[in-house]
């Protein structure tokens, strides 16, 4: 009979290989020229698993070097919560930082709120009330996150700061929100609510 040799890869590295259930050395699997898992192209003898989620569960795929296959079966499991939970933090982040970056509407314009716009709203904030404290003139051609410009006076500069301020705190306290909420999960190792939670903002 002859004996199947597979090579158990998961993520893109090759974490164990078989020969009848056996362990043998990785050193015996096909590579490239520098030294990569060689690909054949792909052939399927089962679909794709389609409750596979990246964020919950790793993939495993069997490459059978006598049929020089990928995916010949695959093997579906379980992330550690901990996995789990860096990910929806991760994914929290990016949410967190495309809000701040499409920005919030303030007078008919609408402005970035990026850490960089909110740091030349509020260094010129500050030049206005310095100006208005010196009873000096102040004026602002700002360009808006649709390339039009707003002329700003120091009271509008000022003001386009403190609902700047508000909008970013707002993004910032609830991405604060889902990530505590994360930690609580994981804490209780509650890996179903992980599983089920759902990252939303207003």
């Amino acid at each position: 009979m002859n004996k199947k040799h597979y090579a158990v890869v998961v993520n893109n590295a090759v974490i164990r290989e078989e020969i009848a259930g056996f362990e043998t050395p990785i050193n015996e699997l096909p590579r490239d020229e520098a030294g990569a898992l060689l690909r054949r192209p792909l052939t399927v003898d089962e679909s794709f698993p389609e409750d596979y989620d990246d964020d919950f569960d790793t993939l495993a795929w069997v490459y059978d070097i006598e049929a020089e296959s990928v995916h010949r079966r695959y093997e579906v499991a379980p992330r550690d919560i901990d996995g789990v939970a860096a990910r929806l933090k991760t994914r929290i982040d990016a949410i967190r930082d495309q809000m701040l970056a499409n920005g919030f509407t303030y007078d008919g314009h609408r402005y970035q709120a990026d850490a960089a716009s909110m740091t030349r709203i509020n260094t010129n904030a500050i030049k206005a009330m310095k100006a208005q404290a010196d009873a000096g003139a102040f004026e602002m051609d700002w360009i808006d996150a649709d390339n039009q410009p707003v002329a700003l006076d120091a009271t509008q500069m000022i003001a386009l700061n403190d609902a700047a301020s508000v909008f970013s705190d707002d993004i910032i306290k609830q991405a604060r929100a889902h990530k505590d909420a994360i930690i609580a999960l994981t804490d209780s190792n509650d890996a179903a609510g992980l599983r089920a939670y759902a990252i939303t903002f207003s």
